[in-house]
């Protein structure tokens, strides 16, 4: 691992705190904690941005996962995006990988 991701993780452990932190569904170690993301959806041509997603994010194996209720959420307002969702201009850019 790389010098500069174990110390971001050592400064974003001491942010948390022990008392905030959950049990990782995949590694469980008591290293997961929540933080609010934003989480882009595609179907065709169409992109929904859902802000401020409640994610779980372990700092041992490095998983981000979302919880059931989490989940619940989120296919309901992918279920309503039309009633829900306010349409606002995006930038979009592709990566184009270069050789090496």
């Amino acid at each position: 691992m790389e010098k500069a991701t174990r110390a971001r993780r050592r400064i974003k452990r001491q942010e948390i705190g022990d008392e905030k932190r959950r049990v990782c569904s995949f590694c469980s170690q008591s290293a997961a904690y929540e933080a609010l993301r934003p989480q882009v959806f595609k179907r065709g041509d169409h992109l929904l941005v859902v802000e401020d997603v409640p994610t779980m994010i372990c700092d041992n194996c490095g998983e981000t996962y979302f919880t059931g209720e989490t989940i619940d959420e989120l296919e309901r307002i992918l279920s309503n995006a039309n009633e829900l969702a306010v349409t606002r201009p995006v930038r979009v850019a592709q990566f184009i990988a270069r050789a090496a």
